[in-house]
């Protein structure tokens, strides 16, 4: 619904969330068997789902994650 999209943009721009994210309908949660909320699909280079994460996540885990995807090392902190 309308409401939902603008709930899940406010949602990103309060925590600098910058990659894409989507508000499923039912249908959409159900193919993609979202059984929590949030739920994080991390897509790899071919297009296949490479992890699915419930729950809330942050940078560190998310950047843990991906960069073996990417074949990139951490970045210093």
């Amino acid at each position: 619904t309308a409401t939902a999209h603008k709930i899940g943009r406010e949602f990103a721009k309060k925590f600098g969330i910058e990659y894409p994210i989507v508000v499923a309908d039912i249908q959409v949660a159900r193919q993609w068997l979202v059984r929590g909320i949030p739920r994080t699909f991390i897509i790899d280079r071919e297009g296949k789902v490479a992890r699915m994460i419930t729950g809330v996540t942050d940078k560190r885990s998310l950047e843990t994650e991906i960069r073996p995807l990417l074949g990139t090392a951490p970045t210093a902190r």
